[in-house]
């Protein structure tokens, strides 16, 4: 739920921030960041780690002090989950918006988010993914109805193959 958070720009716990991290190495990163406990700690870090911080995006880290250690971690966490997938995210979510307008579904139900976009031990099953969509056809006789009624026979057949 905190990638979502995170993702919307809403506040966030920078501790379930941290463990919605995939990428191991930053994650270990923010928490050897977040174990320093003195000004002296902070220093040995920036003198070891102060590369990859930069590297992920907190190119300030070699002017910064302890008293920074959240505002980093925050920037840290906001790179990884918003600006470092900034453009991609947005085309993926119009393209997203093609189909039912699946996108602003996904962006606006915090469940539908993190099923579909955290990493999770679960997988998304066709019947699962069918049961966010409620099928509005068009009226009998319209262009488009042959279409929709293909397009929605094809989601069942691969609805039954995926069970």
């Amino acid at each position: 739920m905190q990638a979502f958070s995170i993702f919307k720009g809403l506040p966030f716990s920078s501790e379930e921030g941290i463990e919605a991290v995939s990428d191991e190495v930053l994650k270990n990163t923010i928490c050897e960041l977040e174990a320093c406990k003195s000004p002296t700690h902070f220093e040995e870090f920036k003198a070891r780690k102060g590369d990859r911080v930069s590297e992920f995006g907190y190119s300030r880290i070699y002017s910064s002090v302890n008293s920074q250690k959240a505002t980093i971690i925050s920037s840290l966490l906001m790179q990884a989950f918003v600006y470092s997938v900034n453009v991609e995210t947005h085309q993926f979510l119009d393209g997203l918006n093609y189909v039912g307008n699946f996108g602003q579904l996904m962006i606006s139900n915090p469940n539908v988010f993190v099923s579909l976009m955290c990493k999770n031990t679960n997988k998304l099953s066709a019947s699962q993914f069918m049961q966010l969509y409620t099928v509005e056809f068009s009226a009998a006789g319209a262009n488009k109805r042959e279409l929709e009624e293909q397009t929605v026979f094809i989601g069942a057949f691969f609805e039954r193959c995926g069970n």
